[in-house]
């Protein structure tokens, strides 16, 4: 074999890498020192980050006898890692039972997807400068039709956070069209031998995901003799004291009643899917309403569960950490773990739960849950809620920096969450230690700092499945609901 043979190879092996890894470190002795060194050295440091880039580049660089050889290698190369971005970018069956996380995923999916364009323009680009292109020959067009789909491609990210809708359907339709080109564009039409095998298995991968997919929402939508899923949209206010409350423009809350129910488990996600309404997102308020017997529901197709759930009973303490729309991942945690030590059924002795916002109304968006947790299910006082607002202070008094009281284990920092506040809380703690992250990969990154350089055998480190990503704005959670998909964290 070449060694595009044996980078294909070793591409497909790493689907197989996440169950492998799952046998080994199910072995005590291997989990328990194993996990805490690649904790240490590997993952917290984020190696893994530099390594991955090393593969291609040794590909197109070992043994290049020449031009076309290396424009050869080069459309090759790329054709390779087309293979894997047909698993799809949203999170699906397949990728959740290896146990691969949804930032993982995501982050392998773009950078896949950037290294295949990549190769593909370079391609190109020598192989019109190495030869004259010849726009009356197929094949010339195809590989002129693929160039400039792939630039189109990359452009359309541009997209993604303005409009998503067009921004997933163009991906789809240019990818297909991409595709297309480059399979006109091969000279060979052997089936079994490479580039068309590598093709042919892409094309096969999108239709099997396809399938999975369509089998499981229709599994989780449509019951005999049950109406569909019911949506209800609710408005929410920032409530002050004897001053008028104020209405939450950035935030609503979702209510789903399940034609097919299942109970969520902390650290679940589902995907939310809204048929199209008229009007901009911003009318998407109109629709809200108390509840399910008034008219306002809405049809919805909901897809998942996915994702898995940290097991936390073993932790004396627990530091649970969340920017934005995070805290939707760290409250139903904090919920399991008052109830489990509420039935002795948990080892933990203290929980504190740290949440940055970009704005002091963004509190409003769980404030009475917070206050239903505190009041209602932590009969042991064991809970502590600490705030940290950025920007957008209420007052015209408050400046950065400021601290203030606002309930008996509730506290606001009026600053940005930093590594400090988790040497703090490490001082006081008690027994084995965990801290999850629900984070944004610049606060992520100031926390895993801060714990590595404390680190031991016990003190360990998580991320959740379902967190922000260090762009999102927090008008990008209405957005969610414009007419397509929305992350929902533990429907």
């Amino acid at each position: 074999m070449d060694i595009t043979q044996w980078y294909a190879v070793s591409l497909g092996c790493l689907v197989g890498l996440p169950i492998i890894g799952r046998l080994f470190f199910s072995i005590t002795i291997v989990r328990t020192y194993g996990t805490f060194y690649l904790r240490k050295h590997i993952t917290y440091p984020q190696i893994h980050r530099y390594l991955r880039r090393s593969g291609n580049a040794l590909c197109l660089a070992i043994n290049v006898k020449g031009v076309p050889e290396f424009i050869k290698r080069s459309g090759l190369i790329s054709i390779i890692n087309i293979m894997p971005l047909s698993l799809g970018a949203n999170m699906n069956l397949i990728v959740s039972r290896c146990g691969i996380s949804l930032p993982t995923y995501a982050k392998l999916h773009q950078w896949l997807g950037r290294v295949a364009i990549v190769e593909g323009l370079i391609h190109v680009a020598v192989a019109v400068s190495y030869r004259r292109l010849n726009l009356h020959t197929l094949s010339d067009v195809a590989a002129l039709t693929a160039g400039a789909t792939f630039l189109v491609i990359l452009c359309s990210k541009l997209l993604r956070s303005r409009v998503y809708e067009a921004f997933s359907n163009l991906h789809l339709i240019f990818a297909a069209v991409a595709i297309g080109a480059i399979y006109i564009h091969i000279p060979s039409r052997e089936q079994l031998k490479p580039p068309v095998v590598y093709l042919i298995a892409a094309v096969s991968l999108q239709v099997f995901v396809a399938a999975v997919r369509f089998g499981q929402v229709l599994y989780r939508n449509v019951r005999y003799r049950k109406p569909l899923n019911r949506v209800s949209i609710r408005a929410i206010t920032f409530k002050r004291p004897y001053e008028r409350d104020i209405p939450v423009s950035d935030g609503v809350q979702v209510h789903v009643r399940l034609s097919r129910p299942w109970k969520p488990e902390a650290g679940q996600y589902a995907y939310l899917c809204i048929p199209g309404q008229r009007g901009f997102t911003k009318n998407l308020l109109l629709h809200t309403g108390n509840g399910f017997d008034d008219g306002s529901g809405m049809s919805a197709v909901i897809e998942g569960p996915y994702g898995k759930e940290l097991k936390l009973d073993s932790y004396g303490t627990v530091l649970l950490f969340a920017t934005g729309i995070g805290i939707a991942g760290q409250l139903p945690y904090v919920e399991k773990l008052l109830e489990g030590y509420r039935n002795c059924e948990v080892k933990t002795r203290r929980i504190a739960l740290f949440w940055e916002v970009e704005s002091e109304l963004q509190t409003a968006w769980v404030a009475d849950r917070m206050q239903h947790l505190l009041k209602e299910q932590d009969s042991g006082r064991i809970l502590d809620i600490r705030l940290f607002v950025r920007g957008k202070f209420l007052s015209s008094e408050t400046r950065r920096g400021n601290y203030e009281q606002i309930g008996e284990r509730i506290d606001i920092t009026y600053d940005a969450l930093d590594g400090e506040n988790v040497k703090a809380e490490m001082k006081g703690r008690k027994g084995l230690t965990m801290v999850s992250l629900c984070t944004n990969d610049e606060t992520g990154d100031k926390i895993r700092e801060a714990v590595r350089g404390m680190l031991d055998e016990t003190i360990h480190l998580k991320e959740l499945d379902f967190r922000p990503t260090s762009d999102e704005k927090v008008s990008a959670l209405k957005s969610m609901f414009k007419r397509r998909k929305g992350s929902v964290g533990s429907v």
